[in-house]
């Protein structure tokens, strides 16, 4: 076992805990702020999150990628990242300021302009700490990166409860959003030891726009492809509905980023050191989806098992409306997470061209069905998402197994057996226990029930059909946290 894969795992694991924890704390703040607001203050905050979602990516431009992939990385190349970022993020803050009414008028909520305003303090505040999390990220060194998103959410989670107490309404989420990014730059900037120059250098720029021109191309269509149903919802259903949808989408996506997308962060870097050695790149994804879905697949199912109960307890009776979303998005989720391979088998091998070709076909064919499905509800346009991305998925699949790793379907695939076996048999035993449950009993017993019955299922499961692979997950998670020994040497791809 190598001692990047070492670093990987102990990358995970700082990654996954500060994700889980500043999560953890953002849905702490969540449930709260949701107990106080309601869904119309939290879906006009989403739709303008849209709008800043989108327009992130011109700041970022995918500057970012090229300083963690680019193996020939000059000072001069970091000091043209962060003043073009900045600049950039700047401009467009003056620009959001100046659309912010059309803006509303497009959603039809006039009381849209001033928060997107307002929240367009967050693009500049961003870009400050962006150079910073690359040059971490490149090291392998994800500890401070990790609590950068605990300050985060840490920080903006105590002004928004408080805001919201005195009364503030929907600005407290505004407050919120603000005082976290700032939270989370200024921890950057200190942990990186890092200070750009004042220079921009021509050649150092275009040596990155090479690449992260195409990766911001790629976000751009990723936006349509993943991030755009908000949107859609919001203006076909109004804030209410959107307020809701969105609700279900932090619960789903707080999993899906403390897991699967802690891991992504990780793989990254540590493919790139590996582009050029096809064998140990080809075995370390094989590594990489046979891991993510172990862990993200029983989670995704359990939360499609028990989706009113889990809202009922996060943030109480008026938000049951966004129950069937939160089942339909946890199954966009576990889709999510069985591709989730591509995002770094292609950075890593420099396929930005390839990628952006797949990421437009899943955006023609998201945008597609929102269409079609806001002709019935938000839930039709959460299922939606599911149908296209695994229709997508088949395609991505085969061309990442046949051209960027130049196997067999069959191979590429084998990795993702024993985790579906596992949760199949998790989902029928869970959704027994559920059936045999009284009709009267009480939500959190209901959840405790069908949760305790999905570990046990699983885990047996998993035993059963593979205990070395279970005694090798837990063995380099005990390392990983510090609390076990060096696991010992084996054939490793990383």
């Amino acid at each position: 076992m190598s001692d990047t894969r070492h670093a990987v795992a102990r990358g995970t694991a700082w990654q996954s805990a500060a994700q889980w924890s500043s999560r953890l704390v953002a849905l702490a703040a969540y449930a709260i702020l949701a107990r106080i607001l309601g869904p119309r203050d939290f879906g006009i905050v989403a739709l303008g999150w849209v709008y800043l979602s989108f327009t992130q990516i011109f700041v970022d431009q995918g500057l970012s990628a090229a300083v963690i992939q680019r193996q020939d990385l000059e000072p001069g190349h970091l000091d043209s990242a962060f003043w073009l970022g900045l600049a950039t993020a700047l401009l467009l803050a003056g620009g959001t300021v100046a659309a912010a009414k059309p803006i509303a008028e497009l959603f039809k909520t006039p009381d849209l302009a001033p928060v997107v305003a307002w929240l367009a303090l967050v693009l500049p505040i961003n870009a400050l700490g962006s150079v910073s999390s690359a040059v971490l990220s490149r090291r392998l060194d994800f500890r401070p990166v990790a609590l950068s998103n605990v300050a985060n959410a840490a920080g903006g989670a105590a002004v928004g409860i408080g805001a919201a107490l005195l009364g503030w309404g929907v600005w407290s989420l505004v407050a919120q959003a603000i005082t976290g990014a700032a939270f989370g730059a200024s921890w950057l900037l200190i942990a990186a030891r890092w200070r750009p120059r004042l220079r921009v250098s021509r050649r150092h720029a275009r040596d990155l726009y090479g690449f992260s021109l195409a990766v911001a191309a790629k976000d751009v269509v990723w936006f349509f492809a993943g991030r755009s149903d908000t949107g859609f919802v919001g203006y076909a259903f109004g804030p209410v509905a959107v307020g809701a949808y969105s609700l279900a989408g932090k619960l789903s996506r707080t999993l899906e980023y403390a897991t699967v997308g802690a891991m992504q962060a990780v793989t990254l870097p540590a493919l790139s050191r590996l582009q050029d050695d096809l064998p140990r790149f080809r075995a370390a994804i094989a590594e990489f989806c046979r891991w993510s879905c172990f862990v993200g697949f029983p989670l995704f199912a359990g939360l499609a098992l028990v989706p009113r109960e889990a809202i009922l307890l996060a943030v109480g009776p008026k938000w049951l409306i966004a129950a069937p979303m939160l089942r339909a998005l946890s199954a966009y989720c576990c889709v999510l997470i069985a591709l989730g391979f591509a995002y770094p088998v292609l950075l890593a091998s420099g396929r930005t061209g390839l990628y952006l070709g797949l990421e437009i076909v899943l955006a023609l064919l998201t945008v597609g069905g929102i269409v079609l499905a806001m002709r019935w509800s938000p839930t039709a346009v959460a299922w939606s998402l599911v149908a296209t991305l695994f229709t997508f998925g088949a395609l991505q699949t085969v061309v990442v197994a046949r051209v960027i790793l130049r196997t067999s379907l069959g191979s590429f695939l084998r990795p993702f057996a024993y985790p579906t076996i596992c949760t199949a048999l998790m989902i029928a035993a869970s959704a027994a226990v559920r059936r045999s449950l009284p009709a009267d009993l009480a939500a959190w017993q209901t959840l405790a029930a069908v949760l305790a019955a999905a570990a046990a299922a699983y885990t047996i499961a998993a035993t059963i059909l593979d205990a070395g692979f279970v005694r090798r997950f837990l063995g380099l998670a005990r390392y990983a946290i510090g609390l076990g020994p060096r696991p010992a040497a084996e054939a490793s791809s990383l």
